[in-house]
């Protein structure tokens, strides 16, 4: 039986993932087709942290950009 058929839905098997650095020097497991479809777009490679961080930064700025800053609003 192949073992692929075994595994979940979100199974990836482990010749199919590229190891990169992240820009903060994490190693990255990613599957090649996410890793390919990331350059494509031109989007960075990184880690759960980096892009955590990033997404907190970003929603952040949102906020302030549509709520505005505290001191506006007296």
């Amino acid at each position: 039986m192949d073992h692929r058929s075994c595994g979940t839905i979100d199974y990836v098997d482990p010749r199919d993932m590229m190891k990169v650095y992240c820009n903060c020097g994490r190693i990255i497991g990613l599957d090649a087709a996410q890793m390919n479809l990331k350059l494509s777009l031109r989007k960075e490679l990184q880690c759960t942290h980096c892009r955590n961080s990033r997404i907190s930064r970003d929603i952040e700025e949102l906020n302030a950009l549509f709520e505005g800053t505290p001191e506006e609003g007296i």
